[in-house]
């Protein structure tokens, strides 16, 4: 009898076992006390497997016993491996004596396995039939009798013998052989164990020294768990269950084509990999496709599951329904997937556009959109134009259309039509028109400037689904000119929009002048030439290097004359001269449109020209191109000049030196110019040594009128102390400096009251300046950050010291009663104008105190206005201040543009102000 039981963990009997399992036993004697009742007959046995062990081709008996019939199979032949012989079997079972019978033993290919008769087991007279093969059987193997009664063989994957290993694993779902070569009819039980008894009990059966049990038909059997399989003399074997995770999915179970026949495609994964001979088999109901022998099926497919646990297979199918099976050949073990429904459907197609335009030698994007269908072809052309090409697509994505890129500079090679689409497939067929052998149209040059025809049609050219046209242009040079950009843009400028969205920015310029250091863009306008481009291996400039050297296009470069001193040589160069990691080449096909980006200090280190002189860029599309009758020539000038900076000073010493005096307080601007391209990033340091030492930078961006603007704060910083300024990047201007002054902060302070007005004018009460200025006035909206918008009107011009009764004339009126604010501000250029607004916040700043802008706030009535309620205050109103306090701005402010960080430095100045505004109102 058997028994499975549960194993303590701490067992040392359940070593190797899955955690928490405990075993017991049930028989009568201990299970460590075992020995198997090997006897002296077991010895015979195994002396007599070496000694009567007879292999052959084919096993047969001679004599007149030979040609006895096959008498009935009692059991069917059982596949199995011996720990015991080491070797694999088949063990069949017959009602009668089997002694004149021959035996061949053919593996799930159809190839016959060596096959032996195994004397020493079998009992002939008996029926019992043991056989040596010479191989492990798996999937689908035959026992062939005496030449022709064919009997299936049940292949196992697991042998559990009594002797043999005492722990082994087995798949959930995969067949077992239990096996006792001892002993015919040999008891077992298959048991969990405890208090849930017996899961299963057998015999090896009469006659036989093997049994099978099927572990996906026994409900009581878990993943995970571990079983005992116990013989009649309590010999006992471990078998721990795992889970192979076998499955099969199905790419899609609604497939549809319009042609031929369609694609059905299946993904096999198991949790163990790499994992040999899976095979997909597929099925229409219950029958296999192409019906007969399963191994030798035409839709049958043998493949490995590689290590990353999955592999995919497809079938081609009719319309109707299947199931793709997947079966572990090893185990038995499979899985099938749900239904997939195959339909035949009608389907089309059409162009984007009936009318395609291009220039000749470009790329002409031909759409072509489908219904229903994945595949089409494309004709090209016929013989009215000398030229025919056919083009087979195919959607790879789903999306519903194929975007041939036709390439008509080369336009009869494979290279010339490709997809637009990764996805997508795009293949050139040939030049030969459909039923008409021998007319064949091809050409090697660029096509010419005309009319082609174009259709779409099935693969077989069988139906037309429509029609369209390519029209080429002619192709035209038309400019060259000069740009330039901030070195540090150089990267960021390698494609068409890159520079198209610098340059709406202001940090693309047409210059002519290219400071040393920043970067030169050749702007190209010229159609026909982008398909040369595409035509030539690498990249961009690797391809205009090629078109330089073919003598088809070429880019030169060369000293102009009015720079050349009598009788010296010419500077003459072009793009190998420059180098690749020195010129960017960027197409803007869209737009007919090729930038050329140069870094100007190759100019100057590889093309023996110095600062200041003059060059001519030359861009020639020549006749040997095939894509002019004549030579094409185009040009700029432009000269590499050396960088230089300088800062805006403001005063002058008693010695005549110029300074640039700042005030001791935050949001202090210190101002320049350059010749450094837009977009360029410079910063500025304030160094000061002696007995106040300190050093802070701060970094600006150059803006599109030349000028930069770094912002600083002083407020820490003593009045009259001396400092240098300093411009420490980019490198070409590093050697800039100038003297500066920290002078005392400038004070104001200003009195707006409450008020009846026409809406055309306010009085200001009073405002005292200690530098002059102007007293500004802005509506409510300052409050929401709007410093330019919010400006209403601004006073005139204001000495320093004390005003009163100060009149603006709003240049805004208002018209309904509400929340105006004033706000003085400076005359930082002198020019007794207000500027603040016109220079994007540059000049004529604020007057601050404690970090935020002065204001004062006052309730406007405008007579014969709706006046508008306002929501009750939940703050008990203060008195109105001259001057408020906030929060400290940042010492150091960066922005995208001078533009940007001034107004960013402004709204942190009047932040505080703010507040008191909310407060009065």
């Amino acid at each position: 009898m058997v028994t499975v039981r549960s194993t303590r963990p701490d067992d040392p009997r359940s070593r190797g076992l899955p955690s928490g399992v405990r075993e017991t036993y049930s028989s009568p004697s201990d299970p460590t006390t075992m020995t198997g009742h090997r006897d002296k007959i077991r010895g015979l046995f195994l002396a007599a497997l070496m000694v009567f062990s007879v292999f052959a081709g084919t096993v047969a008996f001679t004599g007149a016993a030979a040609a006895q019939s096959v008498p009935n199979v009692a059991q069917d032949p059982v596949e199995f491996a011996s720990d015991t012989t080491g070797q694999n079997h088949v063990e069949v079972v017959f009602e009668g004596d089997a002694s004149g019978l021959s035996f061949q033993v053919e593996n799930r290919s159809g190839d016959s396995v060596s096959t032996s008769v195994n004397s020493g087991v079998s009992d002939l007279s008996n029926g019992q039939v043991v056989l040596n093969v010479g191989q492990d059987l798996s999937g689908d193997a035959t026992l062939v009798v005496n030449g022709s009664e064919e009997y299936d063989i049940t292949t196992t994957s697991t042998t559990i013998e009594n002797g043999g290993d005492t722990s082994t694993q087995a798949f959930n779902g995969e067949t077992i052989a239990v096996l006792n070569l001892t002993q015919d009819d040999s008891g077992w039980e298959l048991s969990e164990g405890g208090d849930f008894g017996t899961i299963r009990e057998r015999t090896t059966g009469t006659n036989s020294v093997v049994s099978t049990v099927d572990t996906g038909n026994v409900d009581a059997v878990t993943t995970g768990e571990t079983y005992f399989v116990v013989f009649d003399d309590n010999t006992n074997v471990s078998v721990g269950i795992r889970n192979l995770g076998l499955s099969v999915e199905p790419d899609d179970t609604n497939v549809s084509y319009t042609e031929n026949n369609a694609t059905v495609e299946a993904t096999a994964e198991s949790n163990v990999a790499p994992r040999e001979d899976v095979e997909f088999r597929l099925k229409s109901g219950d029958d296999y496709v192409n019906d007969g022998d399963i191994t030798d099926g035409d839709n049958n497919r043998t493949v490995n599951i590689d290590g990353d646990g999955e592999v995919t297979e497809s079938f081609d199918v009719e319309s109707g329904n299947y199931t793709i099976e997947l079966v572990d050949i090893q185990t038995g073990i499979s899985d099938e997937t749900d239904t997939i429904q195959v339909t035949e459907v009608s389907g089309g197609a059409s162009f984007a556009q009936s009318v395609t335009s291009e220039e000749r030698g470009d790329v002409a994007n031909v759409t072509v959109e489908l219904a229903n269908r994945d595949e089409a072809t494309v004709n090209i052309g016929g013989e009215d134009v000398s030229y025919f090409a056919q083009v087979e697509i195919e959607d790879g994505n789903d999306d519903g259309e194929v975007t041939i890129e036709f390439n008509t500079f080369a336009p009869s090679s494979s290279g010339s039509f490709t997809a637009a689409d990764d996805d997508d497939t795009v293949d050139y067929v040939g030049a030969t028109t459909p039923g008409s052998p021998g007319s064949t149209y091809s050409i090697g040059v660029p096509l010419a400037a005309a009319t082609y025809d174009m259709n779409i049609t099935t693969s077989d050219n069988s139906e037309e689904f429509d029609v369209g046209t390519l029209s080429l242009r002619e192709r035209s040079t038309t400019s060259l000119r000069t740009w330039t950009a901030s070195s540090n843009a150089y990267s960021d400028l390698d494609d068409a929009d890159a520079v198209a969205d610098y340059a709406q920015a202001g940090n693309v310029t047409r210059d002519s002048t290219i400071a040393d250091g920043d970067v030169l863009v050749h702007e190209l306008q010229a159609s026909g030439i982008h398909g040369a481009i595409e035509a030539q291996s690498g990249s961009n400039f690797d391809a205009l290097v090629a078109l330089h050297n073919a003598g088809a296009i070429n880019l030169t470069f060369v000293e102009d004359d009015s720079t050349v001193a009598p009788n010296a040589d010419r500077g003459n160069f072009n793009l190998t001269d420059l180098g690749s990691s020195n010129v960017e080449v960027v197409s803007g096909a869209d737009n007919n449109t090729l930038y050329v980006n140069v870094k100007s200090d190759a100019v100057l280190d590889r093309a023996a020209t110095e600062e200041d002189d003059r060059i001519n860029a030359r861009f020639t599309v020549n006749e040997s191109s095939g894509l002019t009758d004549s030579n094409q020539t185009v040009s700029a000038q432009f000269a590499v000049v050396e960088a230089d900076a300088e800062f805006d000073t403001t005063d002058e010493l008693a010695d005549g030196t110029d300074v640039v005096r700042v005030r001791a307080t935050e949001g202090e601007n210190v101002t320049g110019t350059t010749s450094l391209a837009p977009g360029t990033e410079i910063t500025v340091a304030a160094r000061s040594t002696g007995d106040s030492p300190f050093l802070t930078s701060s970094d600006a961006v150059v803006s599109p009128n030349g000028t930069f603007a770094a912002t600083f704060d002083f407020s820490n910083v003593s009045a009259g102390q001396n400092f240098t300024l300093q411009i420490r990047n980019p490198s070409s201007v590093n050697d800039v400096e100038a003297d500066a002054q920290v002078t005392a902060a400038a004070t104001a302070n200003v009195t707006f009251n409450d008020q009846t007005t026409s809406g055309e004018e306010v009085t200001v009460a009073s405002a005292t300046l200690s530098e002059g200025g102007f007293v500004t006035i802005h509506d409510s909206s300052l409050q929401d950050g709007d410093a330019f918008g919010s400006v209403r009107g601004t006073s005139s011009y204001l000495e320093n010291g004390s005003s009163s009764g100060i009149t603006v004339t709003l240049d805004d009126p208002v018209s309904e009663s509400g929340t105006l604010i004033a706000m003085p501000h400076q005359d930082t250029n002198d020019n007794e104008a207000y500027d603040f607004v016109s220079s994007d916040g540059a000049q004529d700043g604020p007057y601050t105190a404690n970090g935020s802008a002065v204001t004062d706030s006052a309730s406007v009535t405008v007579e014969n206005a709706t006046e508008t309620p306002e929501p009750t205050p939940t703050v008990t109103p203060e008195p109105t201040p001259t001057a408020t306090s906030g929060p400290t701005a940042p010492t150091t402010t960066n922005g995208d543009g001078a533009g940007f960080g001034l107004v960013v430095a402004l709204i942190a100045l009047i932040g505080a102000a703010l507040l008191a505004v909310r407060r009065n109102d």
